[in-house]
């Protein structure tokens, strides 16, 4: 595997995981707000921050993998069937989440929508030489 490719993977995962800790508190002090807490309001949304943060990690190694297969079709076969199993895994999780006593299914779902919005969050607080160093390159390994 690539290991400056898993570096940036592993980034990205971070700059998530961090997103999604950030996501989870503001679910709990709305929920508190509300005075609508509950101990699954916490484990709803820690379920959906996890999902969310594989799924980003899965897709960057499953870009990787397809990256190292030798024809288009057979990284495309790759990348669905990721996709594919990413997709169930979330949707697994927020049946999971809506049907068990254990998790609040709305505190479980809003972590499953913002990564997208942590990413271009983050984008302002990115330091740019920093990063442009660990994607420029060779990729030869």
């Amino acid at each position: 595997m690539r290991t400056k490719s898993l570096a940036v993977v592993l980034y990205e995962t971070r700059k998530i995981l961090i997103g999604e800790l950030i996501t989870v508190g503001l679910i709990v002090l709305v929920y508190t707000l509300l005075d609508k807490f509950h101990y699954t309001v916490i484990t709803g949304s820690l379920l959906g921050a996890f999902v969310a943060t594989a799924n980003i990690f899965f897709m960057g190694l499953s870009v990787i993998k397809s990256l190292d297969k030798s024809t288009e079709a057979e990284a495309k076969k790759l990348t669905m069937a990721s996709y594919l199993l990413r997709m169930g895994g979330m949707a697994l999780s927020l049946v999971l989440a809506f049907k068990s006593p254990y998790f609040d299914g709305l505190s479980a779902a809003i972590p499953l929508l913002v990564p997208r919005l942590i990413i271009f969050i983050a984008s302002f607080f990115e330091n740019k030489d920093n990063f442009s160093n660990t994607q420029n390159g060779s990729e030869t390994e």
